[in-house]
Order: C-alpha cells, then structure tokens, then sequence
C-alpha cells in the first residue's frame, strides 16, 4: 500500500536546522514531486516578504507544514514570534498549508496556565489563516515530552490546536510504543518519521540535528510506530523529516529520492 507522504523542509534543503537552504525552492519541489512526495514543508527563515510559493503548485504539491513558532510557551522572546505569524500567514494565506508547528528550544519551568493560554491566543489568530498549531515536544526543553504537550493541549482547550509527533523526540523522551495507544487520534496533527540511535548524549539540541536518520539506518521500532497509530485510529500526514551531515550532502534529488523509498517501505 503506498500513502501520501510529505517531505518537511529539513529533508529537501541541504543544509541544517537554522541554515538557509542549499536548493531552491523550485528544485525542491521538482525533486518531491519527482520521488513521489505529494507535499512539502517550509521553514519560516526561507521565507521573505517577496518568496515566491508557486513552485508549489507548479510541481502539484501541497504545502503541509510551515515551520516553527518558539518563544510563545515561556514567554521569552515575543517579537520573534510575531514575526515568525506573520511570515507564515502570509505564505498561507498565498497558497495555503494544513498547519504551523511550535514548541519551546528552551529549557525551563512551564507556567502551564500561562503557556495554554498563549497558545489559545495564538491558535486563534492562526485559524484566520486556515492553520492549525501543532505543538512539538522537545526533549531538552520546556515542553519535554508527549504527556507534557498533552496537558498543554488539555489547558488550551481549543480545536485548532494539536500534536506534532516526531519520531526521533519521541524516543529520546523515554517514549514506548504502548503509550502511542494513549494519544488521541484527533489530536495528533501529523507524524514525523525519522530514525535515529538507541542512547544519545550532549547537548540534545545539537545531537538532534545531526542523528535524525534515514528509516533502517537507525533503531527505532518505525513500522510499530505506524501500527499502533493506525489501531488506534490516526490516518493523518506523514513527513519525512530527515537530517545529518552525510544526508545533507546529497543532490536534492538523490535525498528526494532515498527518504520517500525508504519511508513509504514502512508502509507496505
């Protein structure tokens, strides 16, 4: 069986976490559609008041997911996050996208009252544009883990918000397949696929960036991952998202081409 999968916007640029991309956004979406993705992502840094989307179009592709809003959950850096809203909007409301996704790079103390109302007030200025927030547990961070972003999304109480599940934090958060089985199903906004080693240590953020591996090349239990989630009702997106330095290094096409072969594996 093949499913419709997306490429996130680390898979595709050739370049790191907080770099600019290496490729143009049209090779980009000449080499998703290429392999067979049927969506992209976007990161709101290669964006800019004068981007052009229409590559995304051009190459019969949905734009899925635009990334990231931080600093919203503690409260440290406001200006930022209006900014990162208003780049997003604005692709969005050129071309549209199922969803923003948002977390904390910082460590700290949650004030979850304060937090779940922030991201009430965000998902509300985010439905304007057709986005729903997906919040994305960090395991160095405020919002550490699946049961720390649930009870935010609880707080939130709002519709528009959701979880972002990345395989690589999952794991390294001391997740287990069975607790897949404990999350909503319509809660979960999209899965991010990525394999990645059994023990890590150092800085997480850093070791994060550079061990998100292709699916096989890793330890993590991908295909039960996918199971459970069926069983338990979730037939949402999936993205690639892939990043290290070797990965990084490839033509667009050939990373096009290896992260849809070996994701869309885990399905059949």
């Amino acid at each position: 069986m093949t499913f419709a999968l997306v490429a996130s916007h680390v898979t595709l640029s050739g370049s790191g976490f907080t770099e600019p991309a290496r490729f143009s956004l049209a090779d980009r979406c000449a080499a998703a559609a290429a392999a067979g993705f049927t969506g992209i992502g976007l990161h709101t840094n290669d964006l800019s008041p004068t981007s052009s989307v229409d590559p995304i179009r051009a190459h019969g592709l949905e734009l899925v997911e635009i990334e990231f809003l931080s600093g919203w959950a503690l409260g440290t850096d406001l200006a930022t996050v209006t900014s990162t809203e208003q780049r997003a909007f604005a692709v969005a409301d050129q071309v549209g996208a199922r969803y923003l996704s948002a977390g904390e790079y910082h460590s700290g103390p949650l004030n979850f009252a304060r937090a779940a109302a922030a991201l009430h007030e965000r998902c509300a200025r985010a439905a304007v544009h057709g986005l729903r927030i997906a919040v994305e547990p960090f395991p160095w961070s405020a919002i550490r883990d699946v049961p720390t972003a649930l009870r935010l999304l609880e707080l939130a109480d709002t519709p528009n918000a959701g979880l972002l599940l990345d395989t690589w934090h999952f794991f390294t958060a001391g997740g287990r397949i069975p607790d897949l089985a404990r999350i909503p199903p319509d809660l979960i906004v999209a899965v991010q696929l990525n394999d990645g080693p059994s023990t890590v240590s150092g800085d997480l953020l850093t070791v994060s960036r550079n061990t998100r591996l292709l699916p096989g090349d890793g330890t993590f239990d991908l295909r039960s991952v996918i199971r459970v989630l069926s069983e338990s009702g979730y037939d949402g997106v999936y993205t690639a998202e892939i990043g290290n330095p070797a990965f990084r290094a490839l033509p667009v096409e050939e990373a096009a081409h290896l992260a849809y072969e070996k994701v869309q594996r885990l399905f059949t």
